[in-house]
């Protein structure tokens, strides 16, 4: 199904209905009850010393990870759309000094990620991030995407982005309102036939640094009729 805008250029849903979840990260001192700290370590600043913002650390060694999961157990028969939304989203390093992946996925190996996985694909346009459909048992399928999160010095910029998956396996990156990646992968090369289980998760991928993501506010959204 591809992404439709209307006459204001607006993209047009493709449900009735848009719930969400947001955390802007002031006032509190501990993330909320939707979201849970698997790995790594957090910690939340406030706009009395910062502009206020939820950070994720890994440990120091090689491949430690830190991870972020939100709600979970989606089931996409009855959601026309997911997403997860991240305003200023910026990282302590950038190539091959860490992975970045933003999943929507679950546990069984199904739905997509998306990642840009520097050290992986030294020699293969490492700087591009990935879709990458999951399908059961442990097939994966991946699909170059012209941009990039954290190489070249990208790392430092704080953007606002948005991941979407929609159930007839369209999948596309917004930057603020812009689509910046799109594609349908076909039943083939994703199923979507398990509860996704969204999360964001980085790893150190040099041993004895201990890397960091910073965002200034997570929204988890879904369209259904």
């Amino acid at each position: 199904m591809p992404i439709v805008r209307d006459l204001n250029g607006e993209i047009v849903p493709v449900g009735k209905t848009y719930r969400k979840l947001e955390e802007p990260f002031l006032g509190i001192k501990t993330i909320p009850s939707w979201m849970n700290n698997t790995f790594g370590s957090y910690s939340i600043s406030t706009p009395k010393t910062t502009q206020g913002y939820l950070k994720i650390s890994t440990g120091l060694n090689l491949n430690d990870k830190a991870e972020i999961k939100l709600l979970g157990g989606i089931c996409m028969d009855y959601v026309k759309e997911v997403m997860i939304k991240m305003d200023s989203f910026y990282f302590s390093h950038g190539d091959a000094m860490m992975d970045v992946c933003v999943s929507l996925q679950s546990k069984s190996n199904a739905g997509v990620s998306f990642g840009q996985q520097y050290s992986k694909h030294i020699g293969d346009n490492p700087e591009l991030m990935r879709f990458i459909a999951r399908k059961k048992p442990n097939v994966n399928t991946a699909r170059k995407v012209n941009y990039t999160l954290t190489a070249n010095g990208e790392y430092k910029k704080r953007k606002n982005i948005s991941f979407h998956l929609r159930n007839d396996r369209t999948v596309y990156m917004m930057e603020n309102d812009i689509v910046v990646a799109e594609h349908q992968f076909s039943s083939e090369k994703m199923d979507l036939n398990d509860p996704i289980e969204p999360s964001i998760t980085i790893h150190t991928k040099k041993a004895g640094i201990a890397v960091s993501l910073y965002v200034s506010r997570i929204e988890l959204g879904i369209w259904h009729n």
